[in-house]
């Protein structure tokens, strides 16, 4: 949880700004506990590993557009973070870093070796 709590009272100091817009930007960037530094092979292996299983446990869902898409898979990410990742990630960052490509590229490696798309057979890995 974030350690400051009083949105409202600093959104009115903030001139243009809403307690959401401060609150997300405290959680997603600004907070000090936050780890800028690049995500390492462990953090890639377990991201991918908890992502997985928990996006397996869900029931299938039709979203009705991208924002509703975007706002259930951001919860799973902040699930993510806050259980495996002791809030050193925000959700937000793990969820970029599921999408870069070169995260893309280790898990390909991690599934089919070093050939990676001879033996992958044109397929898209695990949804990929």
């Amino acid at each position: 949880p974030p350690l400051f709590t009083h949105w409202g009272a600093l959104a009115k100091k903030l001139p243009n700004r809403t307690e959401p817009q401060i609150c997300h930007r405290w959680i997603n960037h600004l907070n000090p506990a936050i780890s800028t530094a690049p995500f390492t092979h462990d953090e890639d292996i377990l991201l991918y590993k908890r992502y997985s299983a928990l996006f397996l446990q869900q029931p299938r869902r039709d979203f009705r557009n991208r924002r509703e898409k975007y706002l259930w898979q951001m919860d799973l990410f902040n699930h993510v973070s806050v259980n495996n990742f002791r809030n050193k990630r925000s959700g937000l960052q793990l969820r970029r870093r599921w999408y870069d490509a070169e995260f893309r590229e280790m898990i390909k490696k991690l599934h089919y070796g070093p050939v990676g798309a001879a033996s992958a057979g044109g397929r898209n890995v695990a949804g990929m």
